[in-house]
């Protein structure tokens, strides 16, 4: 019976250090995600960095200048990728009324072929396009307003893994 209560209270003691380690997880979130992104950088950048510190023999100079090569790299993916979104938002309009045409033609189908004639068809697909249409861009608006937060944390993940290449 008393082997039986220490095991009860061993698995209870699990679970409370579970809970609190989760809570913990849950409240550093904001230093524990670019720690992490910080520590996969440094390990990253360690083999360029390691180059130029045998070529210009400054540790520091060296990181930047790894910093400033990644910064470059990242940059250009990121005008890549900033130009076919422009593309993408440009042509949004042209693909609702795609979807909209391709819509009438399968009810169109459904009505020939099923005789399922509702008598609301193009209604349904206007009010349903339009919020496939604006879905996106809801998501775009939410996205841009935790902007400080990202910034915040790509601030951080900096340093850190600046003072990880340093050590």
């Amino acid at each position: 019976m008393e082997q039986q209560s220490s095991f009860i209270s061993r698995v209870a003691g699990a679970l409370v250090i579970i809970m609190i380690l989760g809570y913990i997880l849950i409240i550093g979130k904001a230093i524990l995600i670019p720690l992490t992104f910080s520590i996969l950088f440094s390990f990253l950048l360690r083999p360029p960095t390691a180059f130029f510190e045998r070529l210009i023999r400054n540790q520091v100079l060296a990181i930047l200048l790894t910093f400033l090569l990644f910064s470059a790299v990242l940059a250009g993916m990121i005008a890549a990728f900033a130009y076919q979104l422009v593309d993408i938002v440009q042509a949004l309009p042209s693909i609702g009324k795609k979807v909209t045409q391709g819509l009438d033609q399968i009810f169109l189908w459904l009505k020939e072929n099923f005789a399922i004639s509702p008598p609301s068809w193009s209604e349904w697909v206007q009010e349903n396009a339009s919020t496939l249409i604006e879905t996106p861009f809801s998501i775009v608006s939410q996205s841009l307003s935790s902007s400080t937060a990202v910034i915040a944390g790509l601030g951080l993940t900096l340093i850190f893994t600046f003072f990880f290449l340093l050590y």
